[in-house]
């Protein structure tokens, strides 16, 4: 990473803290190179024009102003502005009226070519810079000389498994070791905690069922950096093992809201694709009893009415959601039910269009569901627990595809084979587009089944742990399976054959995408980077300053899109509950913009600490390319 903070430089944002000043006699350059309001064209190298910045001749967009500087008489530090005009960067103008008027001058006079109030700091980074507290979905590609999507290096390297006394375990998906323990759900309720999904940033939630009672929804956070230090004593307060603080102590648990009415089961929930407000994805909860999903906002946990609601945080599906999964297309599809269960149905989470059922020509119910990347529409997997099978609909061609599961297979006196049906639970999609399921037969035994679409062989593992009722892949594609019997996790290393086993809360029970492998491949393909600035440490010797200018420089393709969002707070430990400002978003936008404005307009305060995050947005099969970022401060010296 190259950070560089320069005693000076030529151009940054125009600044109201100015006083005004007389101009010296003798001639000044800025009146010698332009007459008032005036500037000259240049044919610019546009190869300065690549790190987003001013210079002169190079594109910009209308309306766009900036501060800029040039040495005056007697050490006069003297202001100008470059604006943009037909489409490209003036030089630095002499803004004073015809015949002659004040100069405006930085106060106090300073010796300088350009403001020694200015500091930058030029972000270049490379893998070696990336880490799960700046990072998730990206990876450093040194053929194309900066930083892409990759989903195979989302940051939710954890198993966040439910537990039956309310709480929930974090599982490091590289040792197995249990990381944390929180307490999930609302006090003095049995909550019943069952499913539980990853955003984009890696945080998990999960939904508690509370059957007679209240239902919720708990956040937690998947780095440190996302925890909040409420008692302000500097650190973050939070489990580091197998023991769980008490209620409402953990710092890393988020928030925990109520989702509904009154037993209204909370059964489903999935994390949609974000938006410029809301980048690492909305949640989405189901409602058993209530026949209905729920829009939550990530960052405070309020039911969130979306564009097309009229005004309603809710959309009534006319069934009792028993899981959910969303499509690369927006399509959130939900089973009717599970073990007697006929149908599915899908609604766009964009549009709110809800679409028609789609009966399960075996009625069989369903258990887990999933989806995989086939374009346009992701076809949809379901366990089939009444009858030993795993099924697949494709909205592409609304056509059906069952594979039976086998176990305990003998051949009788009559020299045919006869197997057991075990009855399918959780699914799961691997990044080559294999089916995993989990299955069990009573409850004293457990399989999991990799099922090959493409020929349909079906290879079977038996595990040493009982009922596992969830499959999940992590990001080594690894298989983990969680169960329910044992209060284990199975672990199946498919290079060597090897199960491992770990230990979890007592009687987990979880069967939705724990490791939010499912929507990194197939939901939202999207990467994140952000660095965080102390505008005392950019300033210098603990001075202040306030926010200037934001350049970069990248490359977008077709419907690739890369967001620049910016948060501000007092503490480090705090920007992660911080609101979300937009700064800009290419390919609409070109750089540099003023960040200081930009909170200004957003009617927020600037703070000591500042994160500025890149939000990249895959298209058809491509990414996004960010090369560098650079930061400028105006500061505060004495």
């Amino acid at each position: 990473m190259i950070l560089a903070l320069p005693t000076c430089v030529g151009q940054v944002p125009l600044d109201e803290d100015e006083t005004t000043g007389t101009d010296p006699v003798s001639a000044a350059p800025l009146a010698a190179r332009a007459a008032p309001g005036s500037w000259f064209d240049l044919e610019p190298d546009l190869g300065i024009c690549a790190d987003g910045m001013p210079h002169e001749g190079c594109p910009c967009e209308g309306g766009l102003s900036f501060r800029c500087t040039e040495p005056g008489a007697g050490g006069d530090c003297l202001v100008g502005e470059q604006q943009c005009v037909e489409g490209a960067w003036s030089s630095c103008l002499d803004l004073r009226p015809s015949g002659g008027g004040p100069w405006r001058v930085v106060n106090p006079v300073r010796t300088c070519g350009c403001d020694p109030d200015c500091r930058e700091a030029n972000d270049v980074p490379v893998q070696a810079d990336l880490s799960q507290s700046n990072s998730n979905g990206i990876s450093y590609d040194g053929n194309r000389g900066g930083i892409v999507i990759n989903s195979n290096e989302t940051n939710a390297q954890y198993a966040w498994i439910a537990n039956s006394d309310n709480t929930v375990s974090k599982l490091d998906l590289s040792t197995g070791v249990e990381v944390s323990r929180y307490v999930v759900g609302l006090a003095n309720v049995d909550n019943s905690a069952s499913r539980t999904a990853v955003d984009g940033y890696g945080n998990a939630y999960v939904a508690c069922r509370a059957f007679g009672a209240q239902g919720s929804v708990t956040k937690m956070a998947g780095d440190r950096s996302f925890c909040i230090d409420r008692n302000a004593n500097g650190r973050i307060d939070t489990s580091s093992n197998n023991v769980a603080m008490a209620r409402g102590t953990d710092e890393c648990v988020i928030w925990t809201v109520r989702v509904g009415g009154n037993n209204g089961v909370p059964r489903a929930i999935t994390i949609a694709a974000g938006d410029n407000n809301r980048p690492e994805g909305y949640p989405w909860v189901g409602l058993y009893n209530e026949n209905r999903f729920y829009r939550l906002d990530p960052t405070t946990g309020a039911a969130s009415a979306p564009a097309w609601g009229g005004g309603r945080n809710y959309i009534d599906v006319g069934g009792s959601p028993y899981g959910a999964t969303i499509d690369r297309a927006g399509n959130l599809w939900f089973p009717n039910g599970c073990c007697g269960g006929t149908w599915i149905r899908s609604f766009n989470v964009g549009t709110g269009a809800l679409g028609a059922r789609q009966w399960d020509p075996w009625s069989s119910g369903s258990y887990g569901i999933a989806v995989d990347g086939t374009a346009p529409l992701g076809r949809v997997i379901m366990g089939g627990w009444s009858a030993g099978s795993i099924k697949r609909f494709d909205p592409n061609t609304g056509g059906w595809q069952r594979w039976v599961l086998q176990v305990n297979c003998y051949r009788d006196r009559w020299g045919r084979w006869v197997c057991s049906q075990p009855g399918g639970r959780g699914v799961a999609v691997d990044s080559a587009g294999n089916i995993w399921s989990s299955s069990h037969l009573n409850w004293s035994n457990g399989w999991v089944h990799r099922i090959n679409p493409g020929n349909g062989v079906i290879t079977t593992w038996q595990l040493p742990d009982q009922i596992p009722v969830g499959v999940g892949l992590d990001f080594d594609n690894r298989v983990w399976t969680i169960s329910q019997s044992g209060s284990r996790a199975n672990r199946l290393n498919l290079a060597t054959g090897a199960i491992d086993r770990f230990t979890t809360g007592p009687s987990p029970y979880t069967y939705s995408d724990f490791t939010g492998s499912q929507r990194a491949w197939f939901t939202s393909p999207e990467g994140f980077y952000w660095r965080d600035y102390d505008t005392t440490t950019a300033c210098g010797n603990g001075l202040p300053g306030d926010f200037g200018a934001l350049s970069w420089d990248a490359d977008t393709f077709g419907t690739t899109s890369i967001t620049f969002e910016g948060r501000t707070a007092d503490t480090q430990q705090n920007l992660a509950g911080a609101p979300v400002v937009i700064l800009a978003t290419q390919p609409s936008d070109y750089g540099p913009v003023d960040v200081g404005t930009a909170f200004a307009n957003a009617g927020r305060a600037q703070r000591r600490w500042l994160r500025v995050t890149a939000h990249l947005r895959a298209g058809s099969n491509e990414s996004p390319l960010l090369r560098s970022m650079t930061m400028r401060w105006l500061c505060d010296n004495p």
